[in-house]
């Protein structure tokens, strides 16, 4: 899956209102949304969930209205726990630079989420960013639609509240 990996955060407390339970604390969904791929089989202490957890209220909130200066702060803050280092490679030919991260897989995921939430802010995507209209999804997507007219996550969504509108309609 492609999806931005701040907004698979973001998106994580979906699973939380439709199932009833944390998803965080779940380690296989975890490893398969948010850590890279040689990096599945690490687990996180309930201290690194809450950690999360406590990012991705901060991200909500950010979502919700523009970040604050302060905000952006503690994010830069979080960012200096984990540096990286440079390391040429050579891909198909090309040389391609690699950033090498050289603190913990939890700091490299922390650092990984905050760049992707500064990514949505740096390319102005920040502003076609929307909540799904259906009460019972708020899933958060990027309107790619021309008009930026975009009110569901998905076609499901969409119909599910045609319906339900249509079904009260004909009580």
């Amino acid at each position: 899956m492609n999806e931005n990996l701040a907004l698979a955060l973001i998106n994580s407390r979906w699973h939380k209102n439709y199932e009833n339970h944390e998803i965080l604390f779940d380690q296989n969904w975890v490893s398969e949304r948010l850590f890279l791929p040689h990096q599945k089989s690490i687990s996180l202490t309930e201290e690194e969930v809450q950690s999360l957890l406590d990012l991705r209220d901060m991200l909500l909130d950010c979502l919700t209205k523009k970040p604050t200066k302060a905000q952006l702060s503690a994010l830069d803050e979080r960012l200096k726990k984990n540096s990286y280092y440079p390391q040429m490679d050579i891909v198909d030919s090309d040389y391609k630079i690699k950033w090498i991260p050289t603190g913990s897989a939890f700091d490299t995921l922390i650092s990984r989420i905050i760049l992707a939430f500064y990514d949505l802010l740096e390319k102005d995507i920040f502003q076609n960013i929307k909540t799904c209209e259906n009460e019972l999804c708020h899933y958060s997507f990027i309107d790619h639609s021309k008009n930026q007219s975009k009110k569901f996550c998905s076609t499901r969504c969409n119909n599910y509240v045609k319906v339900k509108r249509f079904r009260s309609k004909n009580e």
